[in-house]
């Protein structure tokens, strides 16, 4: 990384000193959020991800006498007046390159924002590392989500144009401490401002698809890294008019202390019981009935996992208390 600052009286074009300076692959700002490893906010030509702590996004042009760090294979930076911009090109100034995206946000129990990771279409990018577009997230100590390309961890990634529904973004998380946390949409443009597309995310070790423009999802997690536990997908086995079927075909309610699992149709083949923390409280794989009760003193939010006789598995919450 290297250190530098905006030498000019004027703002200057991102982008434009990007394009400049082709070793540069990404720009951080500094912002002193109080989150340990979180100081720093994001920025390639798809665009800026904030730093933690309810910070501004980074924008397309960099204030006069802005200092920032520059990831870049080469010892040294090119400025010129080229770059340098008025306020009415700011006020003025329209994107020419095709850009769908959306910000995810990782918070605390106390809903404090512990960072920030950008994901978008655009045109020139690829599923693989794209220079100056994909931006690799800060080294930290704290709890943090990113999302994954080759095995390392990006902050900002770019994905390929045309969109396909079918593309799955992998997103890893590290806990610093155990503890409850939630991760929410905090904003988004393109087709996904259009209603188009729906974000989803999976988390893979509780086996639930969350529609995260309705609502964040919260979910428990022991102290570590977790490089394969959520993605982003964009559509569900229900819109494929598979899982929906089978969901209305199982039941799963409380009884007194009790959480009743009834199929309609096939016989009941096993049954699962999580935390949130994806700890397996219960489970039984030789139901082979079309009810089943479980009793169970674990307190809060629970995970029911049915599979069927025919193949199906639904997964539902349920609240014990």
């Amino acid at each position: 990384y290297t250190s530098v600052g905006n030498p000019y009286p004027s703002n200057i074009d991102s982008e434009l000193f990007m394009s400049a300076n082709g070793s540069v692959s990404t720009l951080y700002f500094w912002n002193n959020t109080g989150q340990a490893g979180m100081n720093y906010a994001t920025y390639t030509t798809l665009g800026g991800s904030p730093a933690g702590g309810g910070s501004e996004t980074p924008t397309d042009f960099i204030s006069v006498g802005q200092g920032f760090l520059v990831e870049s294979s080469s010892s040294s930076v090119t400025f010129n007046n080229e770059m340098r911009v008025s306020d009415a090109t700011i006020f003025f100034k329209e994107s020419t390159v095709e850009k769908h995206r959306f910000w995810l946000s990782l918070n605390n129990e106390s809903n404090q924002n512990l960072n920030n990771i950008l994901v978008g279409y655009m045109s020139g990018a690829t599923q693989g590392v794209d220079n100056q577009i994909d931006g690799k997230q800060f080294a930290s100590q704290g709890s943090a989500l990113y999302s994954i390309i080759s095995e390392e961890k990006f902050a900002i990634q770019g994905r390929a144009l045309p969109f396909e529904n079918t593309d799955v973004v992998t997103l890893g998380f590290q806990a610093a401490e155990a503890g409850k946390f939630n991760i929410s949409l905090s904003n988004f443009d393109g087709l996904f401002t259009e209603g188009e597309v729906t974000v989803y995310l999976k988390d893979r070790q509780l086996d639930i698809i969350h529609n995260l423009m309705e609502s964040s999802y919260t979910f428990e997690s022991a102290a570590g890294e977790f490089k394969e536990r959520f993605e982003v997908v964009y559509q569900t086995e229900g819109t494929m008019g598979i899982g929906d079927l089978a969901s209305a075909a199982v039941l799963i309610y409380k009884n007194n202390q009790n959480i009743v699992v009834e199929s309609k149709n096939e016989k009941i083949l096993s049954v699962e019981l999580f935390d949130l923390s994806g700890r397996n409280i219960h489970s039984n794989n030789k139901v082979n009935a079309n009810t089943y009760q479980i009793k169970s003193n674990a307190q809060g939010v629970l995970v029911v996992k049915v599979q069927t006789q025919n193949g199906e598995v639904v997964t539902k919450k349920v609240i014990n208390k």
